[in-house]
């Protein structure tokens, strides 16, 4: 991926523009629509067919957005 995901400068992008960029990359692939937080969904369902249980499946995901520190 490369610089798919962060810039030139290597900087991280912002969240926003993570999900815009990963949403042009599915409809340039032509692959049928799918949502950054679907891969969430799929990565669990993976973990949980290998015999993952649940709180270990928590932690790997961790929070669905984490929160700034304090």
């Amino acid at each position: 991926m490369g610089d798919d995901l962060f810039g030139i400068d290597r900087d991280p992008w912002h969240p926003d523009q993570i999900i815009n960029r990963f949403e042009h990359l599915i409809q340039q692939s032509h692959l049928s629509p799918i949502r950054v937080h679907d891969l969430r969904h799929c990565a669990a369902t993976y973990l949980k067919a290998a015999g993952a249980d649940m709180k270990d499946i928590q932690e790997t995901l961790g929070p669905r957005r984490p929160r700034p520190p304090a």
